[in-house]
């Protein structure tokens, strides 16, 4: 019988392999940005790619020019980008048949070469209890403090 925990892993396992997907597993770590405010499902991701931190469409910008180039069109940022908010949702309905609280957001930094994955798990407000922040705002805010903690030169 699943636990609680086993669908948490696997939702957490869903969203890394489609990020890994979408890059093509040329990704040094993922960065992914997920969650549930106010019934607004979210999320989206970020590389970490020959020591720089890139978004998700400006991937090939860093590739060694022998690395043949990823498709980054708006297209398959979408079909990704869906893939993580259907994880979400999966995730709120086994929130609700656990009893559990459904987390308002979750960060997941998965490095690819040594398998390891962190994932911080918030029940906290992030921006609905605010005037002049959107979910973008709080994606934006991570990928820039990232950023700044890679030391990208």
């Amino acid at each position: 019988m699943k636990v609680f925990e086993d669908y948490l892993s696997g939702i957490i396992i869903d969203m890394v392999e489609i990020c890994l997907e979408y890059v093509e597993g040329k990704a040094d770590k993922i960065y992914i940005l997920c969650g549930n405010e106010d019934n607004v499902l979210s999320g989206s991701f970020f590389f970490k790619i020959h020591d720089k931190v890139v978004m998700k469409h400006k991937v090939n910008d860093v590739l060694m020019e022998s690395e043949p180039k990823i498709d980054v069109s708006v297209d398959r940022q979408m079909q990704a980008n869906d893939i993580i908010v259907k994880d979400v949702e999966e995730l709120t309905k086994r929130c609700k048949e656990f009893n559990r609280d459904i987390p308002t957001q979750m960060k997941i930094v998965y490095e690819v070469n040594t398998h390891k994955l962190d994932t911080d798990i918030s029940y906290d407000l992030k921006y609905t209890n605010t005037k002049n922040k959107g979910w973008l705002d709080t994606f934006e805010e991570w990928f820039d403090e990232i950023k700044t903690q890679e030391n990208v030169v």
